[in-house]
């Protein structure tokens, strides 16, 4: 794999738990000894920049558009969260909708000078001009698949998509993300979060049936998100989960054993090319 792993958090369903996920993620990599960057691309929300406690107030001193303008942008100044250990591109919702806007254009044009192939590589090069230094980039995307989220897919080494267990008709979004991704310039790995989950519910177990036929050995077993309280309390103090309970105990080791799979993942030889700086 690449030096830096980019991770990109994808769902077409709003509510699975997508900027959760990518936060729990970031400080569990952060706490086992990785340095973590997270870019927060979803313009509805921010809600991985305030749930990491991120400024979020305009004007912002450095956001994913100064990324995106590469040289014509601003200095890369990502927001410190853990130093050494943390940091992130805040957003907000007046930046991330111009973002929208400006990768669209960005691709129109390319299309004028490279033809009907041309991909979306934007994001892909800027990242790799502001990465290093980091051993994972977590991207934290809108749901709808826009120019935010398919250039960022475009970019992504590996793919994660929370899938909320709640009934088993939320599990059929896969087909959508799965869908999407084929049609992409390159196959990024590409593996689904069982999350919300309550195991004494039988809905419970009717969507774990679900989304082992349509997720196959894509589907981290190991690592099942239980539905717990100790995580809106941990995302309004912006800090790890504390193990108070059986349930909380149980989501520090789903997301332990998240992070560890991301580690040993990183360590894996790439199965597919990536794009690369420039097209």
């Amino acid at each position: 794999m690449p030096n830096v792993l980019r991770i990109v958090m994808s769902s077409r369903k709003g509510g699975a738990g997508k900027t959760v996920v990518t936060v729990l993620l970031a400080r569990e990599l952060a706490r086992q000894g990785a340095r973590v960057l997270v870019l927060d691309l979803d313009p509805q929300s921010v809600g991985s920049s305030m749930r990491l406690g991120a400024d979020i107030t305009s004007p912002l001193n450095y956001t994913a558009l100064d990324l995106v303008r590469g040289s014509k942008g601003r200095e890369f100044r990502p927001q410190t969260i853990i130093p050494d250990r943390l940091d992130v591109v805040a957003g907000n919702q007046r930046d991330l909708g111009a973002l929208e806007v400006q990768l669209a254009e960005s691709f129109a044009e390319s299309r004028l000078t490279r033809g009907p192939d041309a991909r979306r590589w934007i994001l892909d090069a800027r990242l790799s001009n502001i990465e290093t230094g980091y051993d994972f980039v977590l991207v934290d995307t809108p749901t709808g698949f826009g120019e935010i989220t398919t250039n960022a897919l475009e970019a992504a080494h590996l793919v994660l998509s929370p899938i909320d267990m709640a009934s088993a008709d939320n599990v059929e979004s896969v087909r959508d993300l799965l869908d999407h991704v084929a049609e992409l310039s390159h196959r990024p790995d590409l593996y689904f979060v069982p999350n919300k989950a309550a195991r004494r519910e039988t809905q419970w177990a009717e969507a774990l049936q679900r989304a082992v036929e349509l997720c196959g050995e894509r589907l981290l077993l190991t690592a099942i998100l239980p539905a717990s309280t100790a995580v809106p309390q941990a995302m309004s103090a912006h800090r790890d989960i504390v193990s108070g309970s059986n349930t909380a105990t149980l989501l520090t080791q789903a997301v332990w054993q998240l992070g560890q799979f991301i580690i040993s993942h990183a360590a894996k030889p790439p199965t597919a090319a990536i794009g690369g700086g420039a097209q």
